[in-house]
């Protein structure tokens, strides 16, 4: 498991191919860690990771800046990675996102569902219900159109570990889902052993697609 900052790009960005520095600041009501690029004159971002005491979750506050002349096309995600508690995702994880309607992103091959950009029903389409990680055969990702609720989560029935990303769906409306399958042949390309994972995005961004980039004015920092 594992987060990562996928900037200014869409997907995974850029940024985990630079070095990062970090300072630590700790108060009575909370520690924060805030994680910095190196760049210096192009786009650039931070990200604070906020704990407070005694609570079972953490708060993240973005930062990004265009130190540039020129406005600046960007794409912001964050991307948690998890299997929650068990060394791999496990059939009986339930995704547990408030929607009527999800769109495509990417499909594997065996799967049987629509491609590209078709707009599907969720949880269940077509007698499958797809909130079940049980009925995925092949890989999925997926995009929320208009979240109903200001959460999304996931829950392991076998470890009994869930998890919840809290965000204003109003000022953050993106919103996607991916995982592996029970059948996709792809994940001994990305882990070291075959495990599966699952991943959790949102940003402020709708979608990966050029459309819904945002804009960075010059000298602007949001």
């Amino acid at each position: 498991g594992g987060m990562e900052w996928a900037f200014p790009v869409y997907e995974h960005g850029y940024e985990w191919g630079v070095p990062w520095s970090y300072s630590i600041e700790r108060s009575v009501n909370e520690t924060a860690v805030t994680v910095k690029d190196s760049a210096e004159r192009r786009v650039r971002m931070s990200v604070e990771i906020a704990l407070a005491p005694n609570r079972a979750y953490f708060m993240l506050r973005p930062y990004l800046e265009n130190p540039t002349n020129s406005a600046i096309r960007y794409q912001y995600w964050t991307n948690a990675m998890l299997t929650l508690g068990s060394p791999s995702m496990s059939p009986r994880t339930e995704f547990i996102y408030p929607t009527q309607e999800i769109i495509v992103h990417s499909t594997g091959p065996a799967s049987g569902l629509p491609g590209e950009r078709a707009r599907i029903s969720w949880p269940v389409w077509e007698g499958r219900d797809l909130a079940g990680y049980e009925n995925w055969i092949d890989w999925l990702g997926f995009f929320v159109p208009e979240p109903s609720e200001d959460f999304v989560g996931a829950y392991n029935h076998e470890t009994d570990l869930g998890v919840a990303r809290i965000f204003p769906r109003q000022e953050i409306p993106g919103v996607k889902l991916f995982a592996w399958g029970q059948e996709s042949p792809y994940t001994l390309e990305y882990t070291d052993d075959g495990s599966q994972y699952f991943e959790m995005w949102g940003g402020p961004n709708r979608t990966f697609w050029p459309e819904d980039d945002l804009i960075l004015s010059p000298g602007e920092s949001r």
